[in-house]
């Protein structure tokens, strides 16, 4: 198995998966890439890959990865794919003096879980998910604040 950096793959996602592969290519490449990939490969094409980014530790002061999709082929799972990618991942990490890597998983997926626990992963709780969808960034750049702070539409 080979790991490779910064390739463009068909990963088969969902419908609700809105990248193309122009939009992909473009978050790759150019002069400040907003995200990198590993991709390991077997003899027969491309087995899997692991997008991240790079972020920081206001706490720690130290960079951190944030790992935004770690995909392995069905037909390549349970073959040592996924644990190479987290390998290529945290050489990275160490390399880039980072404090942490860091990503979520959908609590659906068992395997996935069982997965990053036996790879040493610590499942963290004590924080929530929040996101401002494209809908709610426009509310809240256009939203009148009263003397309280307290937002009004």
């Amino acid at each position: 198995m080979v790991l490779t950096t910064g390739a463009t793959l068909d990963l088969g996602m969902s419908t609700e998966c809105a990248a193309t592969e122009e939009s992909v290519r473009a978050a790759l490449r150019g002069p400040h890439p907003a995200v990198e990939a590993l991709i390991a490969w077997c003899e027969t094409g491309w087995a899997g890959a692991a997008v991240f980014f790079q972020t920081h530790s206001s706490m720690l002061a130290r960079p951190t990865l944030f790992l935004d999709d770690l995909y392995v082929r069905p037909e390549c799972r349970s073959r040592g794919t996924g644990r190479k990618l987290l390998q290529g991942l945290a050489q990275l990490a160490l390399a880039r003096n980072c404090a942490k890597v860091e990503w979520l998983v959908p609590k659906w997926n068992v395997r996935a879980i069982e997965f990053y626990e036996r790879e040493g992963a610590i499942l963290l709780d004590e924080r929530y998910r929040c996101r401002l969808d494209e809908e709610a960034l426009q509310r809240l750049i256009s939203a009148k604040y009263d003397s309280g702070g307290h937002g009004r539409a």
